[in-house]
């Protein structure tokens, strides 16, 4: 019985994979209709197939084809741009095995501090958890990491490396991380403090 359940779920995830790329490759027919050539073979000339359809995305004319079945197309794709942008800040993202090796130990350590809110991580659904590069130091997390996600607690991830990564005018025109990188080798609570009041003017903000 479960042999057979497994197998009908199995076919049941080809079968929807299979929908999910025909209904892709006819949306990207679709864009690409208003595509000059000089373009597409910029987009084709990419590094990877994902390449390909960024650089597409990136043309007015794919954009405005968007805009006439979804009105917040544009919006949606500026979001992907800025969550890209974030994890170039964040220096990528690691497995959680990378993510162990970085500080030492096992990778259900690292699922254990996730779940703990001792480490900031992203979720690439089935591909299971990622975790910002920024977090770790020559062998172990950021200074006052652990603090300044406690103060974070409540907004989502994206927010929280959002947090980290950007510069602020309340930070002497430096980002969280930077500053938090600075005293990795003479500890300085006073630095600590003060990002967590960052953290904290944010939440006040919010709640406003």
């Amino acid at each position: 019985m479960a042999a057979r359940s497994a197998s009908a779920k199995a076919a049941s995830s080809a079968t929807l994979a299979e929908a999910l790329g025909a209904r892709a490759a006819r949306a990207v027919v679709q864009m690409t209709s208003g595509v000059d050539e000089r373009a597409a073979s910029e987009a084709v000339s990419a590094s990877s197939d994902a390449l390909v359809l960024l650089r597409l995305f990136e043309r007015p004319e794919v954009i405005e084809s968007l805009r006439a079945s979804d009105p917040l197309a544009p919006a949606r794709l500026r979001g992907v741009e800025a969550r890209r942008k974030l994890i170039d800040l964040a220096g990528g993202l690691l497995s959680a095995e990378a993510a162990g090796d970085a500080l030492g130990i096992t990778r259900q350590a690292i699922e254990k501090r996730r779940r703990a809110g001792r480490l900031l991580s992203l979720s690439l659904g089935k591909r299971g958890y990622r975790y910002p590069t920024f977090q770790f130091v020559e062998g172990h997390t950021l200074p006052g990491l652990e603090r300044v996600l406690d103060a974070l607690r409540g907004r989502d991830p994206w927010t929280q490396v959002s947090f980290f990564v950007n510069r602020r005018s309340d930070l002497d025109g430096r980002s969280p991380v930077q500053l938090l990188q600075s005293i990795r080798r003479r500890p300085d609570r006073d630095v600590v403090d003060a990002v967590i009041e960052a953290a904290e003017a944010d939440a006040e903000q919010g709640a406003a």
